[in-house]
C-alpha cells in the first residue's frame, strides 16, 4: 500500500540519462512480476560482471535495487495483512475438522439416534 514514489537519478555517473521514477506495486501480482523482472536483470549483472564491465554492472545493481525494495516491501506488508485471516480460517476448518471427528466417533461407537 501506501503511494510511495522513487526517483532515481544517474546522478554524477550519468548526469545526460533522466531520472527513473517508481512507484509502489498495485497489486501482488504486480510486486511478484517487479521481481520475477528483476532476477533477469540479475542474469544481465553476472553477464556484465564476467565480461569485466564493472561500471555497468554497478549502475545495474544500482536500478535493481529500488525495484527490489518496493516489490519486497508490498509482499511482506500483503502477507502480515493475509496472516490473521489465514489464522482465522484455519481455527475454523479446525472446529469443523473436531466436530466432524466427534460425529463420526459417536457413529462408530452407536451413540448416535437414527
Amino acid at each position: 500500500g501506501g503511494g510511495t514514489i522513487i526517483e532515481q537519478s544517474y546522478g554524477v555517473f550519468r548526469p545526460e540519462r533522466p531520472s527513473v521514477v517508481l512507484a509502489n506495486p498495485q497489486s501482488l501480482d504486480e510486486a511478484v512480476g517487479m521481481l520475477q523482472d528483476q532476477r533477469m536483470a540479475m542474469d544481465e549483472i553476472e553477464r556484465l560482471i564476467s565480461s569485466g564491465d564493472m561500471e555497468n554492472a554497478g549502475v545495474a545493481v544500482l536500478r535493481v535495487l529500488p525495484r527490489l525494495t518496493l516489490a519486497g516491501r508490498y509482499i511482506v506488508a500483503a502477507m502480515q495483512s493475509t496472516v490473521p485471516q489465514i489464522q482465522q480460517r484455519s481455527d475454523e476448518v479446525s472446529a469443523l475438522a473436531l466436530a466432524v471427528d466427534n460425529h463420526i466417533g459417536k457413529a462408530l461407537h452407536g451413540n448416535l439416534g437414527s
